[in-house]
């Protein structure tokens, strides 16, 4: 039996691990958040022996103080750092891992994807960073180094590199003389006067930043999870003119792309933009030493929308200029020193990153092609967004790493297509206005008019015409089948000689046609339309469950590409509406047209299917909050109307099933809906903003007094009233988010979120009205059911729990 190893703490300054260090810490063993972990790796072309690489690999960690040290929680229970012998915490793994020749890079991330990154870290016998030689073929291999940011920071992977080049070179030479340790160092603090600086100029600076930043963002359900983005590479024309701008303007490149980023915010209605930077606060005698030596520091860039480029890019410079002077300010103390609370997802909205690796970095071995991976994914969470810039002049690539459920994929893409069309305005014509730069605005889907029965035609008298006009004219081919006109008008006229069903003779070959022939099909589309009228109309419920007419309604959608409303008849009465059935790509192969009275009570669903969207129209919507039982609907539920200020209806509303997705408007025909910035100009794709409606194409934009943003398919989705979507409390909370994943408890009649003053400050409080007999449901229950979704700092600080009816104007 071995003795258990003994510890020893690391150096003073560094027994307690920083604040920084601590929230990681703790990230890893609750499991939640991002995962704080990234890579890089070498491929390296030509002959090299396993153990001459794994000895390396172990020299770097012997050599590196803070790469062999572990989180340990003492028998006071406080959390200290141990630094362990090298041997104990070392890892170094050899997989086989074919690819072609040239697709080792591919290789590399396919296997950290599916081997690396789900795997956890276990911070207390792991140090921050462990290696895996991967075996290519014959003369290729590439050696993976798996770091965490508990311990490892962006500019240590250069130390590394280099460090582990020197120990394979000595070893291939047959070096055998031991490695000098190096032990952990501890970051210089600014002063008392740059600290007290740095509070003044952010307490001034947080009365502007009530609001969330203004960036494109679409529905994910990524979590917090961590994602990078697929590396794309900037014009290296566009690179080359802002290179010089720089230059002739007296300002680094950095700062130009500083300014770009704020030309690009500014077009999203953006006008303060606080924008963070991870520095590397390391010295001249502690830079070649790996671990943690970055500091998170915050800057605030002004725009001014009447202001040239040039005077954007001295803006930019006045920004950077602050990064530098505070860039020793522990965020932690900055942030604790804040009025308020919540100050440190304020200022870490977005991050800018521009690794450059040294200019004397020496990473040749002889006899082998070593080639570097730098530029990979990284899950580290400091920031909402990280927009990283690597520069190999002229070339160029950007890629972002985002918080997956505040951008989405999406979002993350058109974010780097408008940074690229930034990069090239500014560069091309810096002198022009930063109002005249313009991003594309979001296109929304036109809805077509739907099919009523008081619109429909004379379907017989139509085919009896035909009839006698042309009656051996071909109106329908199916398979070996073709339907003449007079085939046709006898079908429909007479469906007991077709086999007792007009639909399986009329719409399973129509639906085939639609499918197989489109071009064919647009000349038979008045006899579509005619079709799907009739069968529509007045005796709907007759065709329902119907294959053949199931098959048309879902083909005739498809081949528009877009939704296909279909109203019939309900029985009349007062409240009643006609009801609507909703196709279109993605909806459900069966669906019912049913009716269901404007009261609120359940409708019920037909024993002739079962569906997988229940459309009911009622009048309670309000903003796009729908009372509970559509909220429990199975999937969709499509409510009457969303309607101006005045009462007049502008579209339907869809309402998702996940409460985490926001309702989607579909415009009524002959209404546009739009998404505006604050001045008026509309708004890219996924970029949120004011809804508006207008009436035709040159009419002015009418408020809806409501939020919203178009999505890349081109449907409207809404975010709650302008001046209520957020509360800032430990953080933004997302206040109609918050209320429609209440709402959706089956317990739930109602929901509200506000902003209440208490003994210790204001405090986000969220009130929920249960229904009568609604069991042991309470505010532990409901916050668990709210964390499934929603991020701790979107969270509500308390939840009541009522049985009266909520005020009015609540919230």
């Amino acid at each position: 039996m071995t003795a258990a190893p003994e510890y020893r703490t690391a150096p003073a300054a560094g027994a307690s691990p920083t604040s920084a260090q601590l929230a990681l810490w703790m990230e890893e063993q609750t499991g939640q958040g991002p995962s704080n972990s990234g890579y890089l790796a070498v491929t390296l072309l030509g002959e090299v022996g396993v153990e001459d690489v794994r000895a390396a690999a172990l020299d770097v960690v012997r050599r590196h103080e803070p790469l062999r040290t572990v989180f340990r929680l003492t028998a006071e229970g406080e959390l200290r750092l141990f630094v362990l012998p090298a041997d104990e915490v070392f890892v170094f793994g050899v997989v086989r891992e074919d690819c072609l020749a040239g697709a080792e890079p591919e290789a590399v991330l396919q296997w950290v994807s599916l081997h690396e990154r789900p795997r956890h870290w276990d911070l207390a016998v792991e140090g921050p960073i462990r290696f895996a030689l991967l075996r290519h073929g014959r003369a290729r291999c590439s050696v993976v180094f798996s770091v965490h940011h508990s311990g490892f920071d962006g500019r240590s992977k250069f130390v590394v590199a280099e460090d582990f080049t020197r120990h394979l070179k000595r070893i291939r030479a047959g070096a055998t003389e031991p490695v000098l340790p190096l032990a952990g160092a501890v970051p210089r603090e600014a002063d008392g006067a740059t600290t007290a600086a740095a509070v003044r100029h952010w307490t001034r600076a947080l009365p502007d930043l009530a609001q969330p930043l203004v960036l494109p963002s679409t529905t994910s359900r990524a979590g917090r999870r961590v994602v990078s983005s697929p590396p794309r590479t900037l014009a290296p024309r566009d690179v080359s003119r802002l290179h010089e701008l720089a230059h002739r303007h007296g300002v680094t490149t950095f700062t130009a792309l500083v300014a770009a980023l704020g030309l690009q915010l500014a077009a999203y209605g953006n006008r303060v933009v606080p924008l963070g930077v991870a520095a590397d606060i390391s010295d001249p005698d502690t830079s070649g030493i790996a671990g943690v030596q970055i500091n998170v520091v915050p800057a605030l860039l002004t725009v001014d929308p009447d202001a040239a480029g040039t005077e954007l890019l001295a803006a930019a410079g006045a920004a950077v200029a602050d990064l530098r002077r505070f860039r020793r300010v522990p965020f932690a103390d900055l942030t604790r020193a804040l009025p308020g609370t919540g100050t440190g997802q304020v200022l870490t909205q977005l991050g800018l990153s521009f690794p450059r690796a040294p200019k004397d970095l020496d990473l040749a071995v002889p006899g082998l092609d070593p080639r570097w991976q730098f530029f990979t994914e990284n899950t580290a969470g400091t920031f909402g967004r990280t927009l990283q810039v690597r520069a190999l002049w002229p070339h160029c690539e950007i890629r972002l790493d985002h918080q997956g459920a505040a951008t989405g994929s999406r979002g993350a893409e058109l974010f780097l297509d408008h940074f690229q069309q930034a990069v090239a305005r500014l560069s091309a014509t810096p002198r022009a206005k930063v109002s005249a730069f313009g991003l594309p605005p979001a296109t929304t889907r036109r809805t077509r008019a739907p099919l009523r029965a008081c619109e429909r035609v004379d379907l017989a008298a139509m085919l009896r015409l035909r009839t006698v006009l042309a009656p051996d004219t071909p109106a329908l081919v199916h398979g070996r089948e073709t339907l003449t006109n007079a085939d046709l008008a006898w079908r429909l006229l007479r469906p007991d000689a077709a086999g007792g069903s007009a639909t399986r003779a009329l719409t399973a070959p129509l639906a085939e046609l639609i499918a197989t022939d489109p071009e064919r099909t647009r000349s038979l589309w008045s006899s579509a339309l005619c079709l799907t009228t009739a069968l529509t109309s007045g005796e709907a419920t007759r065709w329902i469950g119907d294959p053949g007419f199931e098959a048309l309604i879902e083909a005739v959608a498809a081949w528009q590409r877009e939704a296909v409303f279909l109203l019939g008849e309900g029985p009349a009465g007062p409240g009643r509406e006609p009801a609507v059935r909703l196709c279109g790509p993605g909806a459900a192969a069966h669906a019912a047209v049913h009716w269901a009275g404007a009261d609120g009570a359940a409708p019920a669903r037909p024993d002739c299917c079962t569906p997988r969207e229940v459309v009911v129209p009622f009048d309670q919507l309000r903003h796009g909050v729908a009372p509970p039982v559509w909220h429990r609907t199975p999937g969709n539920t499509l409510g009457s109307y969303y309607r101006a200020a005045d009462g007049q209806p502008l579209a339907w509303v869809l309402l998702p099933a996940q409460p985490v997705h926001p309702p989607r408007l579909t415009a009524l025909p002959g209404v546009r809906l739009c998404v505006l910035d604050a001045g008026g100009r509309e708004l890219p794709t996924s970029v949120p903003g004011l809804l508006a409606h207008r009436a035709g194409a040159k009419s002015p934009p009418t408020l809806t007094g409501d939020l919203g943003r178009v999505t890349s398919d081109g449907v409207v989705e809404h975010l709650g009233r302008a001046g209520r979507r957020w509360i800032r409390h430990q953080g933004f909370i997302d206040v109609p988010l918050v209320e429609r994943a209440l709402s959706a408890h089956p317990s739930v009649l109602e929901a509200r979120l506000e902003l209440r003053d208490s003994p210790r400050g204001p405090s986000a409080v969220a009130t929920v009205r249960l229904r009568e007999r609604s069991g042991r449901t309470d505010a532990g229950e409901l916050r668990a059911r709210l964390r499934r979704s929603i991020p701790g700092q979107g969270l509500p600080g308390r939840i009541d729990i009522t049985t009266e009816p909520l005020p009015p104007g609540a919230g």
